[in-house]
């Protein structure tokens, strides 16, 4: 009998743990099934001598990710706009979470070395660009908003 309540508070612990994750934060986890908007909010110079936030930054920008797997990157520099767009895929390596971005347009956006940009998910509710491994500037996104559709 000792052993069955001992299970029993096992089996309500578990189950109060695994539901403990609001709506919200499951929400933010990367997917291509909700609409997400990621803004610039923080640059990191390439040798780490120091960061900037805010209107101090370079420039402000922001992704836009699509239900459909597509983006857009808005970028705002010396009072003028640029966009580009492409495809984006979320892969897995070595346990990590990356978005895979491919450009269709507006490459001179493209913040990597590589052929393909990858923001790396930091957590729930940051990126951080990958630019800093080519000696660009690290750059970190914050999620403004979601729409669950």
């Amino acid at each position: 009998m000792r052993n069955l309540i001992i299970l029993l508070v096992l089996v309500a612990g578990l189950a109060s743990c695994s539901n403990d994750s609001s709506l919200l934060e499951k929400s933010k986890e990367l997917n291509a099934s909700s609409q997400q908007k990621w803004v610039l909010v923080k640059m990191t110079s390439a040798w780490g001598l120091g960061s900037t936030t805010g209107s101090a930054m370079q420039w402000q920008e922001y992704f836009v990710f699509n239900k459909d797997g597509t983006f857009t990157k808005s970028r705002e520099q010396e009072s003028a706009t640029k966009s580009a767009t492409g495809t984006f895929a979320i892969v897995t390596e070595a346990g990590q979470q990356f978005i895979e971005l491919t450009y269709t347009g507006g490459d001179e956006l493209k913040a990597s070395c590589y052929p393909k940009e990858r923001l790396e998910k930091v957590s729930v509710d940051l990126l951080r660009g990958t630019w800093g491994h080519c000696d660009g500037p690290t750059l970190d996104y914050a999620i403004e908003n979601l729409t669950e559709q």
